[in-house]
């Protein structure tokens, strides 16, 4: 399962064993996380700095999806 806990996005096993942050730099209010299941990537949003950002499912090819013109985006759908 992949977790948002404000200051980092979190990997971990559905017993919750296993706690692995994936990103803990650069990420201040970080929450709706989202999964694309083909390209098995993480997304989530910063709404303190109105950001949409991804990595892969190991925390590597971190890179911004969408920057500045976000209003505190606090979900993804």
């Amino acid at each position: 399962m992949f977790i948002a806990d404000s200051t980092r996005v979190l990997r971990a096993t559905m017993s919750g064993t296993d706690v692995r942050a994936l990103v803990s730099e650069a990420v201040y209010r970080a929450s709706g996380v989202a999964l694309d299941l083909v390209t098995k990537r993480v997304f989530w949003c910063d709404s303190l700095l109105d950001y949409i950002e991804t990595v892969d499912y190991e925390g590597n090819n971190r890179h911004a999806v969408v920057r500045g013109w976000l209003l505190s985006p606090d979900s993804l759908q």
